[in-house]
């Protein structure tokens, strides 16, 4: 009998671990991308560059949060790219069209959220799957810009971009959330355009 049990045992150990490798598959099938495109240890860990992609076909992306959490004096407040750029105020109304552009992959227009020669090349960019955006106005200073005095609102900016593929932001790989600083001023023709972006440094 004793034998018999541990035979029955043994069966349901092996058949357990036999169930396991198949379970795994079906879990990264269904919720993780495939192993081929991951970026491997070592190698540059940007997702392959696809410029006929449609982003909005990616079953992943279409569930996570593109909207644009943004916060002033101590309010925040949730605004939808598409729908809600008319009726923000000025400067939340300034990251709305930025991030939609990115998003959509429009890399003609990024030269008009910057003032002239910030770029000695202006990225040629994808639709990026940016989202969990967050903006939050820090303060305000007074800085010296081509001889001029000039006030400079200071943002805290933090998003994530899923299977970054590196053609708009290097050094941020899939999904990690790296936060700058974006110090915006009006131009000539009170236009909000970013004149300087700061990396934060996160300590460990």
């Amino acid at each position: 009998m004793k034998s018999k049990s541990a035979r029955i045992k043994l069966l349901i150990i092996t058949l357990s671990l036999c169930a396991v490798p198949i379970i795994v598959y079906f879990v990264r099938t269904l919720f993780f991308v495939p192993a081929e495109d991951v970026p491997k240890s070592g190698e540059a860990r940007y997702f392959p560059v696809d410029t006929s992609e449609d982003i909005f076909q990616n079953p992943i992306y279409r569930t996570l949060d593109r909207s644009v959490a943004f916060s002033s004096d101590g309010i925040e407040q949730s605004f939808d790219i598409d729908t809600d750029i008319d009726s923000a105020v000025p400067e939340c109304r300034f990251f709305l069209e930025y991030f939609r552009t990115l998003i959509y992959g429009e890399y003609e227009k990024i030269t008009d959220f910057y003032v002239k020669d910030f770029f000695e090349t202006p990225p040629h960019f994808t639709a990026q799957m940016i989202h969990d955006i967050r903006v939050s106005h820090h303060s305000n200073q007074e800085m010296v810009l081509d001889g001029k005095t000039q006030t400079v609102l200071n943002f805290y900016v933090q998003y994530r971009i899923y299977r970054n593929n590196g053609t708009f932001r290097q050094g941020v790989f899939n999904d990690s959330a790296v936060p700058q600083i974006y110090q915006l001023i009006l131009d000539e023709n009170q236009n909000l355009r970013i004149v300087r972006i700061l990396d934060i440094e996160i300590k460990n």
